[in-house]
């Protein structure tokens, strides 16, 4: 953007744009995925913590992960960000008897969640779209993810034990994914 002023004139406030706001805004999302459905996204308002994150689970997941898995045969995974491994959380898991896949520390994050979130966001930048509000960004969010195609997630999803593999022969170091 130009502006054209009178010499020494920077800060008079006839030669001033005011914003109030950067124009920026952000959400927190949750959502799961596999290779037999693209699964659910939500916002969450609070921050997260390990009670948030144990509400998640048991009101969101496993009533949404249920109705693809009926028989509970599934695999949960997630990375090892300090909520998701605090104790209430383990327990929490323990409890419901679903088996959770053991991610070392400090490993490559090859969540395939991690692709969704950056199709998502690919997917909205190509429509170049200047969001108003949260409301707006959150429509956005949810159109992008159920519009990504149905094999994106299945392949994704069936990458992970060519994923881990790479990983290994690599002595953990990085991959193309």
């Amino acid at each position: 953007m130009r502006v054209y002023r009178p010499k020494n004139q920077r800060y008079n406030p006839k030669y001033v744009h005011k914003n109030d706001n950067s124009g920026r805004f952000s959400v927190n999302m949750w959502a799961w995925v596999s290779a037999k459905s693209p699964g659910v996204i939500v916002h969450i308002e609070e921050r997260l913590t390990s009670h948030i994150y144990t509400r998640i689970l048991e009101e969101i997941m496993v009533p949404s992960v249920r109705v693809v898995y009926p028989e509970d045969n599934f695999v949960f995974q997630q990375d090892n960000c300090p909520v998701h491994t605090a104790h209430r959380v383990s327990e929490w898991f323990q409890n419901h008897g679903i088996n959770v896949l053991d991610w070392p520390s400090l490993s490559p994050d090859l969540n395939p969640i991690e692709n969704m979130w950056a199709a998502v966001v690919k997917s909205m930048k190509r429509h170049r779209v200047r969001f108003e509000n949260k409301d707006q960004l959150l429509t956005a969010i949810s159109e992008a993810w159920h519009d990504l195609p149905r094999h994106y997630f299945t392949n994704l999803c069936l990458s992970m034990p060519n994923r881990l593999l790479k990983v290994y022969e690599a002595n953990g170091e990085m991959t193309k994914y």
